[in-house]
C-alpha cells in the first residue's frame, strides 16, 4: 500500500472513531452519564479538600461545592441516574485509578462509564465491573 494511501485510511478511521467514540469495554458507553461522572469525580475531590480528607456521606453534602456547569451532573446524581460511593476515604484506595468511586446506574448490568477514584472516567463491560474494587465507605 502506497504511503500517502494508508496515512489517508489512518486519518479517515481516526475520525470515525472520534464520530462514533471508541475506547472502553462497553462500547459505546452514555456520553452524558460519562460526563455527569467526570463532574461528580472533581466535585467529590473538591469536597474532600473543604473537608479535609473526609467524604460526602450524601448527595446534598456535595451541594456547596457544585458550580454552575456541575449542576446537570448533581441532578442526574439526585435522580440516581448517576451513583456515588458515599464517605469513603480517597488515601484508602489502592490504587485510586483501579477503583471504583462512582457509576452509571445500569453499568452493573449492562456496561457503562464508572468513575474511579483519581477522578477518572471510563466505558466498561458489566463484567468488567464486577471484577473492579469499589470504594469502601470510612470504617468498613
Amino acid at each position: 500500500m502506497k504511503p500517502l494511501r494508508f496515512a489517508g485510511l489512518l486519518l479517515a478511521g481516526s475520525a470515525l472513531c472520534l464520530f462514533v467514540g471508541c475506547g472502553g469495554g462497553a462500547g459505546g458507553g452514555n456520553t452524558e452519564n460519562a460526563r455527569h461522572l467526570d463532574h461528580l469525580g472533581k466535585m467529590y475531590h473538591s469536597y474532600w479538600d473543604a473537608h479535609t480528607g473526609k467524604g460526602p456521606s450524601k448527595a446534598e453534602d456535595l451541594k456547596e461545592v457544585v458550580t454552575k456547569e456541575d449542576e446537570k451532573a448533581y441532578d442526574a446524581l439526585k435522580k440516581g441516574e448517576v451513583v456515588l460511593l458515599y464517605n469513603v476515604r480517597l488515601l484508602d484506595m489502592k490504587p485510586p485509578e483501579g477503583t471504583v468511586l462512582g457509576y452509571a446506574k445500569d453499568t452493573p448490568t449492562k456496561g457503562g462509564s464508572v468513575l474511579m477514584g483519581d477522578a477518572t472516567v471510563k466505558d466498561v463491560t458489566a463484567d468488567e465491573f464486577k471484577k473492579l474494587p469499589q470504594a469502601k465507605p470510612e470504617g468498613k
